[in-house]
């Protein structure tokens, strides 16, 4: 079985339509990823960002938040990381996930409303991650001045 890791710019891309066609292959996708397709917006266009996927969603594996693989400890010599960050939940649920996001897509107005609420989130995460970058940025200049002057 080979695995690759996706972004939101091979979503749509052949090479990922072709890799899929192999039925042992799998596809794995991080949270930014899925965030980043969230922040569409809209049900077509989360629907046409995810197609392929959702064509093969048993062979899509979804990793776990970031903020949650930032904890994991390897265990000697990482043996069983990498089935540790996969979200097995995510993952058992990406094709149900799919199928909601085109029934909103049909006009499923419960559905429409979920997604909605999922992308104003996906939105918000996205806002919270780029401030706390600007601020450990900030910090990290202040940090490296600081050091300096005392040299």
């Amino acid at each position: 079985m080979k695995r690759i890791v996706i972004d939101t710019n091979s979503l749509k891309s052949d090479e990922l339509k072709e890799y899929l066609s192999e039925s042992t292959n799998v596809a794995v996708i991080p949270d930014f990823a899925i965030l980043e397709t969230l922040k569409i917006g809209d049900a077509t266009g989360i629907s046409d960002q995810l197609a392929i996927c959702a064509e093969r969603a048993k062979q899509i594996k979804v990793l776990k938040p970031t903020y949650s693989v930032a904890g994991l400890r390897s265990r000697r010599r990482s043996r069983g990381l990498q089935r540790r960050l996969v979200d097995k939940n995510q993952t058992a649920f990406f094709k149900t996930f799919c199928d909601k996001v085109e029934g909103a897509k049909d006009g499923d107005q419960l559905l429409q409303k979920q997604l909605k609420g999922k992308c104003e989130a996906a939105v918000s995460d996205l806002q919270t991650i780029v401030k706390n970058q600007e601020t450990f940025t900030g910090n990290w200049l202040s940090m490296q001045k600081t050091t300096l002057r005392q040299s």
